[in-house]
């Protein structure tokens, strides 16, 4: 088999917030989970924010619109959701060519993702099932969801690691995934602002990095 290739998922391969979106649809399906959720919101909105804080906020949400639901039900939720967004018209055109050309060159291809992985891979599988999918994970306190592995930053790493074989190409919009990407051979930057690429070339010095901008399907 060929090396890895490795994408982040969102406003890398999506045009969106994956979690955050369906974060959102659970929270408005219920009118006391959303009323819940808007008393809560000034005190966890700046949590939610930060880079270091983030997790812990947008937990205090997602127990709220979660608690009492079974994961049965959730699936049900996951599966429904998937169906309805249209993942394929929602992706950037060029990612899915990128992803589709590393596949039929031999290399496999992985999504290490912030975004949960109970969303994560059923929208990455809508693109390829062959593709590996890596996010955060969620654990269960007081009968709500909150978040129990954060699959951000530095955490990217191990995952990575544990596709055990090289990495030929990192593909990212964020400075935050730095770690993940001192990891590949190359870096590819989506539509990454000024102030990301230098960021990236100050902490990757000689490592080749090559910028693109890709458009949505939903442009069409």
């Amino acid at each position: 088999m060929g090396d890895w290739v490795v994408f982040d998922l969102d406003e890398t391969v999506i045009d969106h917030d994956t979690f955050g979106r369906f974060l959102v649809q659970l929270l408005r399906r219920n009118t006391a989970r959303a009323a819940a959720a808007l008393l809560v919101l000034p005190f966890v909105g700046p949590l939610i924010a930060t880079r270091r804080f983030k997790a812990r906020g947008v937990s205090v949400l997602l127990w709220i619109a979660t608690v009492g639901v079974s994961d049965e039900s959730l699936g049900k939720l996951v599966e429904g959701y998937v169906a309805e967004l249209g993942t394929i018209s929602r992706c950037y055109r060029e990612a899915l060519s990128e992803i589709g050309a590393q596949l039929k060159a031999g290399n496999k291809v992985a999504v290490v993702t912030a975004s949960a992985e109970i969303l994560a891979r059923p929208l990455c599988h809508e693109i390829d099932p062959r593709l590996v999918v890596v996010g955060s994970r969620l654990k269960r306190i007081a009968g709500g969801l909150v978040a129990a592995e954060h699959c951000f930053g530095e955490n990217k790493v191990a995952p990575v690691h544990a596709l055990r074989g090289p990495v030929r190409a990192a593909y990212s919009d964020s400075a935050s995934d730095l770690p993940m990407l001192r990891l590949a051979e190359e870096v590819v930057l989506v539509n990454a602002s000024p102030g990301v690429e230098r960021k990236v070339r100050r902490a990757l010095k000689d490592r080749p990095l090559r910028l693109v901008t890709w458009s949505t399907a939903l442009a069409d």
